[in-house]
């Protein structure tokens, strides 16, 4: 079964919000497992990884002017829907991509980012989250964390780590 798109953003983040969402995000204790680092896909070192070794992600992300101008491609970064794993259902989610190596093997990992979505309950008051999400081991978009607007991560579970 496939449900339709979340609401789309009434308004697309700048680039910049986008990428301070992402430094807080992988900034955070929860990562520290993931042994990775933010990478500014715009430096000319992780451009030439991601053109070589990632082309999909070169394609899907990397904007030029026309072919007669010489413009060095910029990182562009829009809300895009995707098909997401949520217990067994595939559900459309926007979201956009953070960018991350990891320490060891130099590898380039993408992270997805939902729009920000106010929840509440009984107990707790109102709080604006953000969904994070990995590929899983199946090839497939999962949620793999939440994140509060102070960028705490916590498991799907709901427990904090």
């Amino acid at each position: 079964m496939i449900v339709e798109p979340s609401i789309k953003p009434v308004q697309e983040e700048k680039l910049r919000h986008k990428e301070n969402t992402c430094e807080a995000i992988l900034a955070n204790e929860f990562f520290d497992d993931y042994k990775v680092e933010i990478v500014n896909p715009n430096h000319r070192t992780i451009y030439k990884q991601i053109k070589q070794h990632h082309p999909a992600i070169h394609q899907e992300h990397f904007r030029s002017g026309p072919s007669s101008e010489v413009i060095k491609p910029k990182f562009a970064n829009p809300y895009k829907p995707r098909a997401v794993n949520v217990g067994g259902y595939i559900v459309r989610e926007y979201m956009f991509t953070c960018l991350a190596r990891n320490y060891s093997t130099k590898n380039l990992q993408q992270y997805f980012v939902s729009p920000e979505y106010e929840l509440s309950n009984e107990y707790e008051s109102t709080q604006k989250v953000r969904f994070i999400f990995a590929y899983n081991d199946k090839n497939e978009l999962s949620v793999m964390a939440k994140a509060t607007e102070k960028a705490s991560e916590e498991d799907e579970s709901g427990s904090s780590n």
